[in-house]
């Protein structure tokens, strides 16, 4: 059974106490106003009011717990309603709207992804990467535990002896990839694992005017470790 809108505050406050407080958070680009939701057995369901139509993706639905650092969830593409699994536990939880700049060329499928990357509930692994920016390239092995890279291989190279080439987990990898969607790089290819949602290859071109600023990765072999 639903809850209407009306009535969610006071009946949050009720079944949740002060453990878990809903708020709806305003920002850059975010919209609290045409954002509708309910509150269902367990679950929050968000969807846009008509003004906010969304056909191009370019609505994303975020979730922050200090309304400094955002995730993003979901896009409202095709003017869904996106069903988020309440968090137990988390004292506060904010949630919004927001519009980001040129569609949804490249967001919903890494948010998607990340989102199977996150379910799966691995934080130790190794891994075979080759991983270049301009004319330089790393081929090594990279061990994760507990989401830190304890350490690598290297099995060739042409980064000078010298130079200590950091190396990243696959959240950090996924950042990237974030970081170059956000600021609107002029091609992406990217491909991810069908089971567990890394990004298993990428080319990133941020600027086509600009030479020798591409940068990608491919990840050769995939191991986790229970």
């Amino acid at each position: 059974m639903k809850i209407s809108l009306r009535r969610l505050a006071v009946i949050l406050f009720i079944i949740l106490g002060l453990s878990n407080q809903f708020v709806l958070a305003q920002g850059n680009n975010a919209e609290t106003n045409g954002l509708e939701f309910e509150y269902g057995a367990g679950t929050f369901s968000f969807r846009l009011l008509n003004k906010l139509e969304d056909k191009d993706g370019s609505w994303v639905l975020q979730r922050s717990a200090d309304m400094r650092n955002w995730q993003d969830l979901e896009t409202f593409k095709g003017n869904k309603t996106i069903t988020v699994p309440i968090q137990r536990g988390v004292r506060h939880q904010y949630y919004r709207a927001h519009q980001t700049d040129g569609g949804d060329l490249y967001l919903s499928d890494y948010i998607d992804s990340y989102k199977i990357w996150q379910e799966s509930g691995v934080d130790s692994y190794s891994m075979e990467i080759r991983h270049w920016s301009s004319w330089f390239f790393w081929h090594g092995n990279v061990t994760v535990r507990n989401n830190e890279v304890i350490s690598s291989e290297v099995i060739d190279t042409n980064f000078p002896d010298d130079f200590d080439s950091e190396q990243r987990t696959i959240h950090d990898w996924f950042e990237v990839l974030k970081r170059n969607i956000d600021n609107k790089a002029y091609r992406i290819d990217v491909t991810y694992d069908k089971t567990f949602g890394y990004p298993k290859s990428a080319f990133i071109d941020v600027e086509l005017w600009l030479a020798d600023e591409e940068q990608g990765w491919d990840i050769l072999k995939f191991s986790p470790m229970r």
